[in-house]
């Protein structure tokens, strides 16, 4: 299981550390440190390999991964836009792409594919 665990009860916390948490004896494993990542936009892969979630850097949302084993992130999207917002991240069953929402005035749904 991974959680997300931040001191700030806010949608975009300045920092939120993500823990995996054995299910037999609650043992809890620093997977990542995250920066201005929101809280409900955090997804857990169905095959378990990575975490993705988007976040607010420079006063642009960016969509990034990081492994479930830990490490660095890394940034899957490059918006140049403060306007647009990425939400409602999903990943497909296979793990191989990631839908998810952009918002500007209206919503759009779009796919970032080939994250092997």
């Amino acid at each position: 299981m991974i959680i997300a665990e931040s001191e700030k009860a806010s949608g975009l916390p300045p920092e939120t550390i993500l823990k995996r948490v054995a299910t037999g004896n609650g043992t809890e494993t620093t997977v990542a440190r995250v920066k201005n990542a929101y809280y409900y936009n955090i997804s857990l892969s169905l095959d378990r390999k990575f975490v993705a979630f988007a976040a607010r850097d420079q006063d642009k949302d960016d969509i990034r991964i990081v492994p479930s084993t830990g490490g660095e992130s890394r940034k899957l999207t490059n918006n140049n836009d403060s306007g647009l917002y990425f939400s409602r991240l999903s990943w497909l069953h296979d793990g191989s792409a990631i839908v998810f929402g952009k918002q500007t005035r209206f919503s759009l749904l779009s796919m970032i594919n080939g994250i092997d």
